[in-house]
């Protein structure tokens, strides 16, 4: 198992450790992009919380590398997958789908892999 993935949910707070200031300098600051991760992931969270309380998130990487940045398992069992990029163009790409197989959140090395997007795009 390889260490967790950190998130910093509060990108507010991480803006202000950083000295970032306005958006002109977030635009060209190499933590752009991990800042809009926590963001959207904030933001979905906070939305699947006042539906299902009891829903279960997760980071998923496989071995051979294929990630997902948000795993949303809701308590009826249904799930939602998201791959979050900042970009002006983003692009598909291959993704791990794990939404579809019944033992992805007891066993997530028993997923197949898909071709699929998952997009939280900024507007």
């Amino acid at each position: 198992m390889k260490s967790p993935k950190l998130y910093i949910r509060d990108s507010g707070l991480l803006h202000a450790l950083l000295k970032i200031t306005d958006l002109r300098a977030l635009s060209t600051h190499p933590v752009a992009g991990f800042s809009w991760e926590g963001f959207v992931i904030e933001q979905a969270l906070a939305a699947v919380e006042q539906i299902d309380p009891l829903a279960t998130a997760y980071f998923y990487r496989s071995i051979a590398g294929a990630e997902m940045d948000l795993f949303i398992e809701a308590s009826s069992g249904k799930r939602l997958a998201l791959e979050i990029k900042l970009s002006t163009q983003p692009r598909l790409k291959r993704v791990l789908v794990c939404a579809s197989r019944p033992q992805a959140s007891t066993n997530p090395g028993g997923c197949c892999s898909k071709s699929g997007l998952f997009h939280a795009r900024q507007h």
